[in-house]
């Protein structure tokens, strides 16, 4: 009996206080460092970017576009979050406002809606008109919020032209979008300790693309007549991430022809969305093998999705290529102790 009520002010014991996170930058509470304090890398995040404040501006961001609409929808322009910038865990309601200096998404026979794309969703849905200085209100929960120590936002903005002719116009303009995060009654959920993606591997694959191109840019117009035009990204497949803790990407560039013309690699990693060209580390002509350190751009701990994001360019700035090539890249991490 004297033992059992010596145990009973252990069993009473408050819980510790989950470890905090203030950053997406920071990852002490995954090292389980011995003044992060809290449950270390064992218990559940709380990731709390919010600062004790109701409300969090964003850095208004700009985008300009145009070309030649032949289809029922095209999307003008894609506005997301700044690098660094995310809609964060805790988030309510989003208050978007558009603005369009002149010249404006304007085109004869045609009206300007705005799609948005949440991180819960595939593809952008229509909000509604897109009307100049007038501010959306979006509701939203943290399971369409950006996850934990998301560098790069999975939100979209797309302003979007629909057109009720049946022939082709040309569109263009410029937008400004401004983004308020307001703070929602509900508490921000604990996230478990980061989890170990890779298990026994040491080598993940990213995606393999077979691509077949031709292109002609210059005079102002640029026309591709491809699956894939070479401004647009090769995406990590569904699914795939680039790990934190990983130490390389290899990307190999195979040349299907023996053309003198050539792509080059450029890309960008979780952290910004600003392209950086590559020079091969390897090129024996027919391929061209890239190596990228992964420091401090690989995905969060707890991505679904990866923000990376490759592009190939043309040798020597040509204005026209044909050629076919085959993209394929993977993740590596270093081997661990025995």
């Amino acid at each position: 009996m004297l033992a059992g009520c010596a145990a009973e002010p252990a069993r009473n014991a408050p819980e510790p206080e989950p470890c905090l996170v203030t950053s997406a930058t920071d990852l002490s509470c995954a090292q389980g460092e011995p003044d992060s304090g809290g449950q270390g890398a064992s218990g559940a995040h709380l990731h709390d970017y919010w600062g004790g404040q109701p409300r969090l501006t964003l850095t208004p961001v700009e985008a300009s576009g145009g070309g030649l609409l032949c289809s029922d929808t095209t999307t003008v322009m894609l506005l997301r979050p700044a690098d660094g910038e995310a809609i964060i865990q805790g988030t309510g309601t989003v208050e978007a406002t558009l603005t369009f200096p002149e010249p404006g998404p304007l085109a004869l026979g045609a009206t300007v809606e705005l799609w948005v794309k949440t991180a819960a969703d595939v593809e952008a849905q229509p909000v509604g008109p897109a009307t100049s200085g007038e501010t959306v209100t979006l509701a939203t929960t943290d399971q369409q919020n950006d996850l934990p120590h998301q560098q790069l936002s999975a939100w979209e903005f797309h302003v979007v032209v629909r057109s009720s002719e049946a022939n082709c116009f040309q569109y263009g303009g410029q937008a400004r979008l401004a983004l308020e995060l307001v703070r929602g009654t509900q508490a921000i959920p604990l996230y478990p300790g980061h989890p170990d993606v890779w298990g026994s591997a040491v080598e993940k694959p990213l995606v393999r693309h077979e691509g077949a191109v031709t292109f002609f840019l210059g005079g102002g117009v640029n026309m591709c007549l491809s699956a894939h035009c070479p401004w647009w990204p090769v995406k990590p497949h569904d699914g795939a991430v680039v790990p934190y803790d990983a130490e390389y990407v290899v990307v190999q560039v195979e040349h299907v022809d023996q053309l003198p013309l050539r792509m080059r690699l450029a890309y960008h990693g979780a952290d910004t969305r600003q392209m950086t060209e590559l020079e091969p580390e390897a090129d024996t002509g027919a391929t061209r093998t890239y190596r990228i350190p992964v420091t401090g751009n690989g995905d969060g701990p707890y991505a679904t999705q990866s923000q990376w994001e490759f592009f190939l360019i043309p040798d020597n700035g040509a204005n026209a290529y044909h050629g076919e090539y085959v993209l394929t890249a993977t993740v590596q991490r270093a081997p661990r102790a025995a």
